[in-house]
C-alpha cells in the first residue's frame, strides 16, 4: 500500500514523522492514526519505507504511545 492510499483511505494522520537516517540507514515516514469505535483506546502506527509503501503496521494500546 502506497501513503497516498492509506491517506486517501483513513484520513489524514494525527501526527507524522518525516524521514530519517540512523547510523547511516533510512528510515521513511512514520504516520500515526486513532483506532475508533474499539472499547480500549487504540492507536495505529504505519511506518514507510523511503518508497513511501508501508512496511509495517503496529496496533498499541494509546495509553502505552510514546512519540
Amino acid at each position: 500500500m502506497s501513503r497516498k492510499w492509506v491517506n486517501e483511505t483513513l484520513g489524514e494522520p494525527l501526527r507524522s514523522a518525516p524521514p530519517y537516517t540512523v547510523m547511516n540507514k533510512d528510515y521513511g515516514w512514520t504516520d500515526l492514526y486513532e483506532v475508533k469505535d474499539h472499547d480500549i483506546p487504540t492507536s495505529m502506527q504505519i511506518n514507510y519505507d523511503l518508497e513511501d509503501r508501508v512496511r509495517s503496521v503496529t496496533f498499541m494500546p494509546t495509553s502505552e504511545l510514546r512519540w
